[in-house]
């Protein structure tokens, strides 16, 4: 099983704790695609929640907790829509 780059990047920015709506935002994308995406990510992993996902992306190296914000270009005064 593998993750699209735009998924990783997905799993990173869940780790991160932002919404759907914060998502895509930050992507440049439409609510409706994060929506998929997220879809696909946990038909993928088989993580329905978040903090399973963060365990999960842990254990396959996606996200170190010892590094914080981890988002790749990450906008650094984000608005919380």
């Amino acid at each position: 099983m593998k993750l699209s780059a735009r998924e990783t990047e997905v799993v990173r920015l869940i780790c991160c704790g932002l919404s759907q709506k914060q998502m895509a935002f930050e992507l440049g994308i439409r609510r409706c695609t994060v929506d998929t995406l997220v879809r696909r990510i946990r038909d993928k992993t088989g993580c329905h929640k978040a903090a399973t996902l963060v365990m999960w992306a842990v254990a396959h190296e996606i996200v170190n907790p010892r590094i914080p914000n981890q988002r790749r270009g990450a906008v650094s005064d984000y608005a919380r829509p």
